[in-house]
């Protein structure tokens, strides 16, 4: 369970942040850092002193990473697709571009003397 909730965090966490930093200001990314920083202290403070809550929370946070981890996926792959364009589409559909051997094959299409 721990395993599965750290990976959580850390997908929501990096998903997040590459989506964050496309921004050309810094304003989102102090605000970002300070809000992980208030988190983890909140956090680490609601876990001493008021155990039940923490784990009510810890609830809610894992609701919300199921929620949200696809819609960090979606904004991954348009970035993904929005760099793809930006610097050219990888040459892979004709192999032009690419040493002989590499790439895919052309098709041969029937055997000959066959209907």
């Amino acid at each position: 369970v721990g395993g599965v909730a750290a990976a959580g965090s850390h997908a929501a966490k990096a998903g997040s942040r590459a989506i964050i930093n496309t921004s050309p200001e810094p304003f989102s990314n102090i605000a970002a850092s300070i809000f992980e920083d208030v988190l983890v202290i909140g956090g680490v403070l609601l876990a001493l002193f008021k155990p039940v809550a923490f784990l009510f929370m810890l609830g809610l946070f894992a609701l919300m990473v199921v929620w949200l981890l696809p819609k960090i996926w979606r904004g991954l792959n348009a970035l993904y697709r929005r760099l793809q364009d930006l610097f050219g589409h990888p040459a892979t559909a004709t192999g032009a571009g690419q040493p002989a051997g590499i790439g895919p094959t052309p098709d041969p299409g029937p055997p000959a003397g066959r209907p």
